[in-house]
C-alpha cells in the first residue's frame, strides 16, 4: 500500500450492516463514533488489492471501500509531444468519473478539497495549430467557492506541477500541484450553483483565459486573463509551460463538473 492515510471514518457496529462508501485520503486517521472495545477495523482499498488492518483494541468492526485514484509516474516531454488523449478526466482520490470520462464527481462523505486534471492536454511540441486548446466546463456545485476551474502543468493528478484557477465568485488560487493550491486573491462577484466556464490556454503566448458563460443572476464575474510565466504577478516567475491540462478542484460531496 502506498503511504497515504485515511482521514476519517464513521464505523458501523456489525459486519451484517456493512456500508461501503469512499473515504478521502491524505490526513491522519480519526475515529468519530461507535467505538467498542476489542473490535477490529479493516479498510479495503478498491482496485489494487491492498488490505489494511488498523491495530487498536478499542475500534469497532467496520468494512469500508476507499475510492482511490490511479497513480502513475509523470509523463516525459517526449510522451507529452505525442497526440493528446481523448477529452475527459483522470480519477483522483475521493472522486468518481463517468463511463465516458467526461464527468467527475466528489464522492467523499465530507468536505475535502480534491484536484482533478484532464486526460487531454496541449503541448508546445504539438503542431502550431494545436498549441492552443479550450475547454467548456459545466459546473454543479452546492456551496459558494466549492469548485475552482483552471489549468495545471502536472501530467498526473498526484504529481507536482504549477496549478492555478478561479471560482465563480472570482477567487483565484494557485499552488505547486493539483492538490496543493492555497487561496491567493479573493473578490466579490455573482454566484450561481449551476454555470459554465470556458478555459483557453495558449502556449505560444503563454497565457490562460477564463470566461464565465451565462446566464447568471445579476452581474457575472469578469473574465480573467493571466500569464503562465508570471501567475503570481510580474516579479514572480515560473518556468515557461511546455504543456497544460484542464484542472478542476472539488470541495464538497456530490459537487460535479462535466467537460464538452
Amino acid at each position: 500500500m502506498q503511504n497515504r492515510l485515511i482521514r476519517s471514518i464513521s464505523p458501523i457496529q456489525s459486519e451484517k450492516r456493512v456500508s461501503m462508501f469512499p473515504v478521502p485520503l491524505g490526513l491522519k486517521l480519526t475515529i468519530t463514533k461507535g467505538l467498542q472495545r476489542n473490535d477490529v477495523l479493516r479498510c479495503f482499498y478498491r482496485g489494487d488489492g491492498d488490505e489494511v488492518d488498523l491495530p487498536a483494541p478499542t475500534l469497532p468492526t467496520c468494512l469500508i471501500e476507499v475510492s482511490r485514484g490511479e497513480e502513475k509516474p509523470p509523463l516525459a516531454r517526449a510522451e507529452l509531444a505525442l497526440p493528446s488523449a481523448a477529452r475527459g478526466f483522470h480519477r483522483s482520490d475521493a472522486t468518481a468519473v463517468s463511463a465516458d470520462g467526461r464527468e467527475v464527481e466528489h464522492t467523499g462523505h465530507e468536505s475535502l478539497r480534491m484536484g482533478v486534471i484532464s486526460t487531454d492536454h496541449v503541448s508546445v511540441d504539438h503542431s502550431p495549430d494545436k498549441r492552443k486548446m479550450e475547454w467548456v466546463v459545466d459546473v454543479r456545485n452546492s456551496h459558494r467557492n466549492g469548485v475552482y476551474i483552471g489549468v495545471s502543468k502536472a501530467s498526473r493528478w498526484q504529481c507536482k506541477g504549477f496549478t492555478m484557477g478561479w471560482s465563480i465568485v472570482g477567487d483565484y488560487r494557485f499552488g505547486n500541484a493539483p492538490n496543493h493550491t492555497p487561496i491567493c486573491d479573493s473578490s466579490r462577484a455573482a454566484y450561481d450553483p449551476v454555470y459554465k466556464v470556458r478555459v483557453e490556454v495558449d502556449l505560444d503566448a503563454q497565457v490562460v483565459c477564463w470566461t464565465p458563460v451565462g446566464p447568471f443572476p445579476g452581474n457575472p464575474p469578469p473574465p480573467q486573463r493571466r500569464s503562465l510565466e508570471h501567475p503570481m504577478g510580474y516579479i514572480n516567475q515560473v518556468k515557461p509551460w511546455h504543456s497544460a491540462r484542464l484542472w478542476v478542484s472539488l470541495l464538497h460531496p456530490r459537487d460535479r463538473v462535466s467537460v464538452s
